[in-house]
């Protein structure tokens, strides 16, 4: 809680992966992917209760050990590949009404910490913002990029003349890392979204940031991990 504001924290977590098997699971550094941000949760000064989404039985078995966590069984129609995240975010935070704040933390981001969500809620609430999004660099410039037509015949993403290939002369540009998604329930409820014009961004740093689709982003975050410690 902060200034009397209560915080749920929503941990989806499916059992299906499209491209990395069974990826929850997964070990990562020697223990399932989700314990990393089970953990993390747990850790947090502000979050009230933890929610744990899944259709999987074993998911849900690994966090009934955290005694404060509610675990969910997500519908089927909520665990698809065509799933929307933010629909499964709705049906969870209906069900509990009496929250203040939404946190989203993707299981996918093992390196993200309980001091990452800290700061994140933390700035929010300072600035007076109603939603909170972690953000990171993009090494290249947009302006650089085209799209590749099955004929072969490229075409420039963006419709500026001239492109520079100075990195120094770029504008920074940012993305979002997919560490943590933050909202306001009745803002949340109202948008479907946890980011607009006015979201504050918070920045993470590289290595300190992981969104794991495949096995070659799971290799480089536990690669990360091993350069931190």
């Amino acid at each position: 809680m902060i200034k009397n504001k209560k915080i749920l924290a929503i941990i989806p977590a499916r059992k299906e992966s499209e491209e990395l098997k069974n990826k929850n699971l997964k070990r990562f550094k020697g223990k399932p992917l989700v314990l990393w941000t089970l953990e993390a949760a747990k850790k947090s000064k502000y979050i009230d209760k933890v929610i744990v989404s899944s259709n999987s039985k074993k998911i849900l078995k690994i966090s009934e050990k955290y005694k404060n966590f509610i675990l969910s069984k997500r519908p089927e129609n909520l665990s698809t590949n065509n799933a929307e995240i933010k629909d499964v975010v709705a049906y969870e935070v209906k069900k509990f009404k009496n929250y203040d704040i939404v946190v989203l933390l993707q299981p996918t981001s093992p390196l993200r910490t309980s001091k990452h969500i800290d700061q994140s809620l933390l700035s929010m609430i300072k600035v007076n913002k109603k939603s909170c999004v972690s953000f990171v660099s993009i090494k290249y410039n947009p302006q650089n990029f085209y799209t590749i037509k099955k004929n072969r015949n490229i075409k420039p993403f963006s419709n500026r003349k001239t492109v520079t290939t100075n990195r120094n002369k770029y504008k920074k540009f940012f993305y979002p890392s997919g560490d943590v998604y933050i909202s306001y329930v009745n803002r949340f409820l109202d948008k479907k979204n946890f980011i607009d014009n006015d979201t504050l961004p918070f920045i993470m740093n590289h290595k300190n940031s992981s969104d794991i689709d495949n096995y070659f982003d799971f290799k480089i975050a536990e690669f990360k991990l091993s350069l931190k410690k």
